[in-house]
């Protein structure tokens, strides 16, 4: 995966993604990036969820509910240490899209909503839209705009998969 400015197209970050098995009905991907490494863990329905020590809870990013359903849509509240989020996600249709990992036909998932800054007065509203190819059950590409309260993009940016390789069968 790569992630792009979406003002100029430079590449903001470079990462690859190893799926390293499941744990407690979890899949665990191990990936790495010019940070260093670091592990992605989704539930079963392949939403990504974060882990609040401090708080003793799960927050889930519950963009997928599935089976997915072309006009099928709802609603969800997500909170971190940095900021919490209020979303809708919408299926909205179906379409082929081309990333230089090759091309899938895919589900465009628009998600809109409003953040708010955990230690701060900032807040503004976000979109997001995803294309998941069902064929290798992974996001191929998304675009993320977020703006502060005065309007103004606070971050616009691109994520495209790079290349796919699927992995040997393990019972």
């Amino acid at each position: 995966m790569h992630t792009l400015d979406g003002y100029n197209g430079i590449e903001r970050e470079h990462s690859t993604l190893t799926f390293s098995g499941m744990n407690g009905g979890n899949y665990v991907y191990h990936g790495t990036c010019s940070k260093g490494e670091f592990f992605v863990i989704k539930n079963s329905s392949l939403n990504d969820f974060i882990i609040d020590k401090s708080m003793g809870t799960i927050n889930v990013y519950e963009v997928f509910k599935w089976p997915l359903t072309i006009g099928e849509h709802h609603d969800f509240s997500f909170r971190d240490p940095l900021a919490s989020v209020q979303m809708h996600v919408s299926v909205e249709g179906a379409e082929k899209i081309t990333a230089p990992a090759g091309s899938y036909d895919s589900y465009r998932i628009l998600t809109k909503g409003q953040w708010h800054n955990a230690n701060s007065s900032a807040s503004g509203p976000l979109k997001e839209v995803i294309w998941y190819a069902p064929e290798i059950s992974h996001i191929i590409k998304s675009e993320h705009t977020d703006h502060t309260n005065k309007s103004s993009i606070y971050n616009w940016y691109k994520t495209e998969m790079l290349s796919y390789q699927p992995g040997e069968f393990r019972e």
